[in-house]
């Protein structure tokens, strides 16, 4: 098959790690030159194509934000109710610490 069985990515990719060589931070000093907490309009712009998709609340089944916000699942947990992220709003990105892993973010997949 073409997935894996313990991850939402397929098969020979995986969702960013909070730091490291596959982290989103890295991702971003590699192809942009800029760090990860900096704003920066081209980070919306090719080749990465950040989009501002939102977020789901559960608690009240709404869709958040979305055209203004994007939040993007890492890998990692950081305790048992919630996992790392990074947050895209307006321009500016921010590696988050922690969000409910409740909240639908959008995942973007990195090589393995």
């Amino acid at each position: 098959g073409t997935s894996v069985n313990d991850s939402i990515c397929p098969k020979n990719w995986q969702l960013p790690q909070n730091s490291g060589t596959k982290s989103f931070q890295n991702l971003i000093r590699t192809v942009y030159g800029i760090s990860a907490t900096n704003t920066d309009a081209s980070v919306i712009a090719e080749p990465l194509h950040f989009i501002h998709s939102g977020s789901y609340f559960w608690n009240d089944a709404n869709l958040r934000n979305q055209g203004t916000n994007g939040s993007f699942w890492s890998s990692a947990a950081r305790s048992d109710v919630q996992s790392h992220h990074l947050d895209f709003y307006g321009t500016s990105l921010n590696p988050q610490s922690g969000a409910s892993k409740g909240i639908g973010f959008t995942v973007r997949c990195v090589a393995r």
